[in-house]
């Protein structure tokens, strides 16, 4: 039989590390929570916009607003 004790105890550092870990979680959550917000605001922008090519344009302009605030969300917590 294996000892049980190094399982135990390699558990509870991993536990405590999680501990840690989970504020920082929180924060990239609603930071990532917070640019779906602004991609969804945008993108209903460009719904109420009538011309298609400002429309088009409109939702390229989105999507990269929204991969730099991913990304800067991504670069805070785990940097």
């Amino acid at each position: 039989m294996k000892p049980v004790f190094p399982c135990l105890l390699c558990l509870l550092l991993v536990a405590g590390h999680l501990d840690a870990l989970v504020p920082e979680l929180k924060a990239y959550k609603e930071c990532m929570s917070s640019c779906f917000r602004q991609y969804n605001e945008c993108t209903n922008d460009c719904k109420a916009s009538s011309v298609m090519i400002a429309n088009f344009s409109m939702k390229s302009v989105c999507r990269r607003l929204h991969q730099t605030c991913t990304r800067s969300c991504h670069k805070r917590h785990f940097n």
